[in-house]
């Protein structure tokens, strides 16, 4: 399994993590400590499948069921693809959980052809 720390300036992919010391230089105010470990995420670079549980279009968000594990929270900004992003109850989809900031979620998700 190959995990991806990822932020905004690069994704370092691994078989492993390594947590490093933040730099002093680059990190001497409090804020940009906090927004730097906040742009921050680990996530499971093997894309997975799973089923629509619900999607909510009015507040943009709802649920994946995976083929394994609990299920996850969905924003329709992770959905790929153009124009109004929506996902239909019982349809099947490939995605990649990342953690949130509440828990696990979907992320790069796909609807399958």
């Amino acid at each position: 399994m190959t995990w991806a720390v990822a932020n905004k300036f690069a994704t370092t992919r691994s078989t492993s993590l390594t947590f490093l010391q933040p730099s002093p230089v680059l990190f001497h105010e409090k804020e940009t400590v906090i927004n730097f470990l906040a742009s921050k995420e680990i996530r499971n670079v093997q894309r997975q499948s799973g089923t629509v549980k619900w999607f909510n279009d009015e507040k943009g968000f709802g649920f994946i069921t995976p083929e394994s594990g609990p299920d996850l929270f969905v924003h329709f900004r992770a959905i790929q693809g153009n124009g109004f992003k929506s996902l239909k109850e019982g349809q099947k989809v490939t995605f990649i959980a990342v953690q949130g900031q509440k828990g696990m979620q979907a992320d790069e998700v796909q609807a399958e052809a």
